[in-house]
């Protein structure tokens, strides 16, 4: 131990260094009751916080997961995943668009992307700026058994290919 020096102005008052250490007694091998005790209660605790953890990411990702599929894909499966949270890929079938703005209300169509076939979507909410009829949409929600696609996104897609605009001369 190292001594400690103190000035003979200063006053002495206990301080932790001055305080006596507890005696530790050797190991002797052997775990305590306490020792047992508190070794389960942490293996425990530790096993709760790992099951709700991985309840959690379970919940999450089976809430968030949805099938992606073309109109096709999804007009050959439509009674095989009615139901279920989707994502369809399609185009605004031409001249279908009911679009009522003091209610966020909209009907369309989806067809395949030659325009033929297609299934009935309603959509409540704001519409994107690009949505148009003839226009490529990816909606998420569910087919419901009465033979309507029920959005709770509409999404519209980029046209891929850009071309410069013809100056006017």
């Amino acid at each position: 131990m190292s001594t400690i020096e103190r000035s003979p102005q200063r006053s002495r008052t206990a301080t932790t260094a001055d305080a006596p250490s507890a005696v530790e007694t050797p190991y002797s091998g052997e775990y305590s009751f306490n020792d047992m005790a508190r070794n389960r209660r942490f293996v425990i605790g530790a096993a709760i916080i790992v099951a709700a953890v991985s309840y959690l990411v379970y919940t999450g990702i089976r809430e968030t997961s949805v099938y992606y599929l073309t109109i096709d894909e999804f007009l050959s499966r439509r009674e095989a995943v009615a139901g279920e949270g989707l994502r369809v890929a399609g185009r605004v079938a031409s001249d279908t668009m009911k679009w009522n703005p003091s209610t966020l209300d909209l009907k369309f169509r989806l067809a395949n992307f030659e325009g033929s076939g297609g299934v009935d979507v309603t959509y409540n909410g704001v519409l994107p700026d690009m949505f148009a009829e003839g226009r490529d949409v990816i909606v998420e929600g569910t087919y419901a058994h009465d033979g309507v696609f029920r959005a709770r996104t509409l999404m519209t897609s980029c046209p891929s290919k850009y071309e410069a605009e013809v100056p006017k001369t």
